[in-house]
């Protein structure tokens, strides 16, 4: 079975977000809706287009703590992976909401690092960052440094099985700004078997 996992950018979503943030500057770089941060102006590698998935659900506990590597099952995880933390977050506040442009959801740096070791090709995740704001652009360049690509603004993870392999085809749109919206299409292993 085929999910989209991408925010789709209609009017509506740009208005609610202009009300709480400078979203000129944000729309011209490319900044809303499902977007990869690319700080660094690289080149996201054609063969990143298609990547193994893994979905991570760390709902019950993201709101009070950092995500941290013990909370990953490591093992799992794989060279080339698209990893997606479904935190709820889009879910719970909806795209744009004051509520969700004030949400800090914080992967921990161990964490990221350990990703980064795993030379991940995306770290996906249903809200506005890997970090709070204050380390937001450090933690997408330390990412895009290592050949990772952050991936924000996802939707649909609770569509997705927890630890099931699953394909993920990433559709970079690179209009020239530091974030590339995205398309973000995830196969089930029932649909991947039978294809």
């Amino acid at each position: 079975m085929l999910h989209d996992l991408s925010l789709p950018l209609r009017a509506g979503i740009e208005e609610s977000v202009q009300s709480e943030a400078n979203v000129t500057r944000l729309v011209a770089s490319g900044h809303v809706g499902t977007h990869l941060d690319r700080i660094l102006g690289t080149v996201v590698p054609l063969d990143y287009f298609k990547s193994r998935g893994v979905r991570f659900d760390v709902r019950a506990f993201c709101r009070e703590r950092e995500i941290r590597p013990e909370d990953v099952d490591m093992a799992f995880v794989r060279p080339g992976d698209f990893v997606m933390f479904h935190t709820g977050y889009m879910a719970r506040s909806g795209y744009g909401t004051p509520d969700y442009l004030q949400a800090h959801v914080a992967v921990s740096w161990d964490l990221v690092d350990r990703l980064l070791e795993r030379k991940v090709h995306y770290i996906g995740i249903d809200a506005r960052g890997l970090r709070p704001n204050a380390e937001h652009r450090q933690v997408d360049e330390r990412c895009e440094r290592m050949g990772t690509y952050v991936v924000e603004n996802m939707t649909n993870l609770e569509a997705l099985p927890a630890k099931e392999k699953m394909m993920v085809y990433t559709m970079c749109f690179d209009a020239g700004g530091t974030g590339i919206a995205c398309r973000v299409i995830a196969e089930t292993a029932d649909e991947a078997s039978s294809g």
